[in-house]
């Protein structure tokens, strides 16, 4: 018992808010998410989302083409809130509806 006292917490890997596992363990979890349900938190529908750090890579934040296809890509297919890309990259929020809206646009985004 003594040894549990000075670990680390098990808090600190716990991932969505609600598992508590290895990266391995989260991926045999994985379903086809339910992305409509609003009972559900953020958190826990986009599970497998990658993190902005993977999602704007050193090279997709030197290109603004891409980094706005990313942007598009964060909110649209992975849940993430424009305020979230927006302090990730550094921006103003505004500028992140802006570039949404701008890429939207174009034809390449339409479905």
């Amino acid at each position: 018992m003594a040894e549990g006292i000075s670990a680390a917490s098990p808090w600190v890997g716990l991932k969505a808010q609600a598992i508590l596992g290895t990266d391995q363990f989260i991926a045999q979890l994985r379903r086809p998410p339910s992305r409509h349900l609003r009972e559900v938190r953020r958190e826990q529908r986009y599970l497998d989302r990658p993190a902005l750090e993977k999602l704007f890579s050193y090279n997709a934040r030197l290109d603004r083409e891409q980094r706005n296809r990313r942007i598009v890509e964060g909110t649209m297919r992975y849940g993430y809130t424009q305020a979230q890309i927006a302090s990730h990259l550094g921006l103003h929020y505004s500028m992140v509806s802006k570039v949404i809206k701008a890429e939207l646009g174009n034809s390449r985004f339409k479905t």
